[in-house]
């Protein structure tokens, strides 16, 4: 107690004492009696008011003091009229008194009051430090923070928020990874509430300007091939359809012809141009009289110029004898039917309705076999090939090969039409992909992230434990964990050793070769030179010096060579001795030339 305080409750006991040297002229009924409410819980930094009553007269008359009992309380006040008015700051934290006097006249009560001052939670450390932050859509700041609280027994809670709005599975972490993703941008608030246990808090803000990542556009569907008639001009699709901008701008359209790698060489290709319009609305026109087909490849940009290719998209010319009078045939009504129509007669269509009377046949008559048609396509008509069994070499008589058709929308001919929503997807096909489906489609890099979706696919540099990693970007699919990093296996770790899941450091002594090291523990960074094969020394798991292992096979008594000592091939020093047989193999040039010599001796 210092020697403010105790001069101040001397000052308070003489009062009290000079108060009752004229008790005698106070009664009950005359004695401002205070209301025996003597003990109140504060809040560091909360305005704390309280209007002592008297319990046995009005308020008239009487006027109010206090007392500083135990230490100093600085912002302290009573109204004459008995309110008293305190708002603690952090240096009045814990349990103070204070006395109360009530005083009318020559009369006066006093009362006791224990006030407890709670301490709300105090930020201890915080990251990142900078309260203003920049970052981008795909980036990542980690926020960290610590608290603590004077009062005893105290547990923190930690809650941390986005805009206001509580960020799932932040609740009691101290740490908050925060990747904002393609759906934020602009200036958001990132903050903290730490609570304890009498619901006292304390707040830490962030404020975070997210920058928008322009994303290159997505391929969702595969653009389909198409057919067209020969000279005819043809509209096919819209590529917006088969194209999309994550990001919401518009499109525009480019095309190439290209010639894929499995076309064999010299193939003529079939002169079809292409226009897309500004809608993106593609049509194909080939050139008088071409043939066969060619391929394409479409390209979407974005206004900011980023590309998307499709896939190889094959167009095929359609070309009949018959062509001419396509426009006239139908399903039900067409040149092969084996019906003559009333469209029909000996001149447009000998096989259904015979040959005129001045065509008598001549030579070889063809015999035209057709095979099934096909099923209705998109431009509206079916194909068929017509085959002359009789092989001619002309095409007198010939039915049609393309007839015009009804085309009904399907939920399998990759295009948008009837009443889908997407390219065979949505009314009556199969719902359209989405980013909540759990499926990898719409040309996403993962399942439901990446291309067209807002949520960003896990990564080995995002800051966040995921994709099986072991420890925050890295280990699992990811590079290996530095030493000090959480693992489960080996492999997890840079060092290649996971101890009690932590990774070691490596060293030039852990028996693993690691650390750029040209061997196990040698080279690279350590001092050790590696083994070879010239350095004189048994080792690299050389069964002999410089031999064996990595190296030449060591010398061996049965390997047919004159080495390691041997006086003869596989003989002598440490093998076997030599036999006359070693010696006549050694020496058979000289033995033969010998036996010559002996032979012309008489």
């Amino acid at each position: 107690m210092n020697k403010n305080i105790f001069l101040i409750g001397v000052v308070l006991v003489m009062f009290l004492f000079s108060m009752g040297s004229s008790s005698a002229q106070c009664t009950p009924s005359t004695t401002p009696r205070i209301k025996r409410i003597n003990y109140f819980e504060l809040a560091e930094d909360a305005l704390f008011k309280y209007d002592f009553n008297l319990s046995n007269m009005d308020e008239k008359g009487v006027s109010y003091a206090y007392a500083l009992l135990d230490k100093q309380l600085t912002g302290i006040s009573i109204s004459d009229d008995g309110v008293l008015v305190f708002k603690p700051s952090s240096d009045d934290i814990g349990v103070s008194r204070i006395g109360v006097i009530a005083v009318k006249e020559a009369c006066a009560d006093t009362l006791i009051v224990t006030l407890k001052i709670l301490d709300k939670p105090d930020i201890t450390f915080y990251e990142p430090r900078n309260s203003s932050l920049q970052v981008n859509q795909t980036q990542t700041i980690v926020f960290k923070v610590r608290a603590e609280d004077k009062d005893a027994n105290e547990t923190l809670g930690y809650e941390w928020f986005l805009d206001r709005s509580l960020i799932n599975g932040s609740i009691n972490k101290t740490t908050l990874v925060f990747r904002p993703g393609y759906e934020l941008s602009g200036v958001h608030t990132i903050s903290v509430r730490i609570t304890d246990s009498h619901n006292l808090s304390t707040t830490k803000e962030w404020n975070v300007q997210v920058a928008r990542v322009n994303r290159a556009p997505v391929l969702l569907f595969e653009v389909p091939g198409f057919m067209v008639f020969k000279n005819t001009a043809s509209g096919a699709y819209n590529l917006n359809d088969y194209f999309d901008d994550p990001d919401g701008g518009p499109l525009s359209f480019s095309y190439k012809q290209v010639r894929p790698a499995f076309e064999l060489p010299g193939v003529v290709y079939a002169n079809i141009s292409v226009n897309i319009d500004e809608t993106g609305f593609v049509s194909y026109n080939p050139g008088l009289d071409t043939k066969g087909y060619a391929y394409f490849v479409f390209r979407a940009h974005d206004i900011l110029n980023k590309s998307a290719e499709s896939n190889i998209v094959r167009v095929d010319v359609i070309s009949s004898d018959k062509f001419s009078m396509m426009r006239n045939s139908s399903v039900t009504d067409y040149c092969g039917d084996f019906v003559c129509s009333m469209v029909e007669d000996c001149h447009t269509c000998p096989f259904d309705c015979g040959l005129c009377k001045d065509q008598e046949p001549v030579g070889c008559m063809p015999d035209w076999n057709c095979s099934d048609w096909s099923p209705c396509l998109p431009a509206g008509f079916m194909i068929r090939n017509c085959t002359d069994l009789a092989n001619c070499g002309d095409n007198r008589t010939k039915p049609d090969e393309v007839i015009r058709c009804e085309y009904t929308a399907r939920c399998d001919d990759g295009l948008k039409n009837g009443v889908e929503e997407g390219v065979d997807c949505g009314g009556p096909c199969e719902p359209c992909p989405r980013c909540d489906d759990g499926v990898q489609n719409q040309g996403e890099l993962g399942v439901d992230c990446g291309g067209p979706c807002a949520k960003p696919c896990p990564s080995c540099d995002d800051g966040i434990k995921n994709q099986n990693e072991s420890d925050v970007d890295c280990g699992g699919p990811c590079p290996g964990c530095p030493g000090g990093k959480s693992c489960l296996k080996n492999k997890d770790c840079d060092s290649l050793r996971c101890e009690y899941l932590v990774c070691t450091f490596p060293s030039c002594d852990d028996g693993i070769r690691n650390q750029g090291e040209s061997g196990v523990d040698c080279g690279g960074p350590c001092p050790k030179p590696c083994g070879n094969c010239s350095d004189g020394v048994q080792n690299q798991g050389e069964s002999g010096v410089d031999c064996g292992g990595p190296c030449e096979p060591c010398p061996s008594c049965d390997d047919g060579l004159k080495n390691g000592g041997e006086w003869l091939v596989d003989c002598g020093g440490e093998c076997r001795r030599c036999g006359f047989s070693d010696y006549f193999q050694a020496y058979i040039v000289f033995f033969i030339v010998l036996f010559v010599i002996l032979g012309f001796i008489p």
